[in-house]
């Protein structure tokens, strides 16, 4: 399992900053971000598809487009929730309010570089083999989903 918000989040850590600080000076200073987006990019690109890995990556359908790429969604006001109640230390928010509009803000921001950046507007699930509601299914449930749809896609290759 690989997971580009985590390796996001590491190097925030060792900067000594927040992630939401690290976001925040990718929005404030687009070729921070960009230069940061590159090397996730190219890192991704280089996965062998025979590696047998989960790609957690909001770009994993760009980066590998012929693997299976599946988004999961979920109703915001549900995320901001999970979010806050799940939060990590170095991620502390004071409020629910507070993480529902920092989050819709990141959203907003992520999709505008996106499109900016690669001409890839993320709010198109055209671009998955798989999108699930997340908000009404058990972890297990939703895992079931994605092999049961993965299996029929392996018999497609």
């Amino acid at each position: 399992m690989i997971s580009i918000g985590a390796i996001k989040r590491k190097l925030a850590q060792e900067m000594g900053i927040t992630i939401s600080e690290f976001n925040q000076m990718g929005h404030d200073n687009p070729e921070f971000q960009h230069e940061h987006d590159l090397k996730y990019e190219t890192y991704q690109q280089n996965l062998p598809l025979e590696s047998k890995i989960i790609l957690e990556s909001r770009l994993g359908f760009y980066n590998q487009p012929d693997g299976f790429n599946v988004y999961l969604t979920l109703n915001r006001h549900i995320a901001a929730q999970r979010i806050f109640e799940h939060q990590r230390e170095e991620d502390a928010s004071e409020s629910l309010e507070h993480v529902y509009e920092t989050t819709q803000q990141r959203d907003r921001e992520d999709r505008d570089a996106y499109i900016e950046f690669y001409g890839v507007d993320m709010g198109d699930m055209t671009k998955y083999d798989l999108v699930v509601d997340t908000g009404e299914l058990t972890p297990e449930q939703v895992t079931e989903k994605i092999l049961e749809a993965f299996s029929l896609f392996l018999k497609t290759q």
